[in-house]
């Protein structure tokens, strides 16, 4: 496990980090949840001509609005979009952080309110 700023979360790392808030006791790092989470994360890919890219399955929450949205909703996060073409979101007025769309920046400030401000992450879902 690797500690990783909440701000410097994205991709797989930054859905692990969600999932840990959404499932009890998948932070357990253990080999058997990180395999059941990226079984899950990759399950049903397949390509939507019409859309042209990759649907995947769960576990996609700074990714996909079907999934991050209600956690959004639910938690009462803000998101605006800045002039230099980011994103900020805001959970109760307490916590701002940043990122390239709005659901990562919403997700990253839903782990910070849950997690806080460095997650542990397991070291495969940090390889490029």
């Amino acid at each position: 496990m690797a500690y990783i700023k909440t701000q410097d979360l994205n991709g797989a790392a930054l859905d692990w980090a969600v999932a840990t808030c959404e499932i009890p006791n998948l932070d357990s790092g253990s080999a058997r949840h990180l395999e059941h989470f990226l079984t899950l994360r990759s399950e049903d890919v397949h390509y939507d001509q019409d859309l042209k890219q990759h649907r995947t399955g769960r576990f996609r929450y700074s990714e996909r609005w079907d999934q991050g949205g209600p956690i959004i909703e639910r938690e009462g996060i803000s998101v605006q979009k800045w002039s230099d073409g980011s994103w900020r979101s805001y959970l109760k007025m307490s916590v701002e952080l940043s990122g390239p769309t709005s659901l990562v920046a919403a997700m990253r400030c839903y782990v910070a309110t849950t997690l806080g401000n460095e997650v542990a992450v397991p070291d495969d879902l940090l390889k490029g």
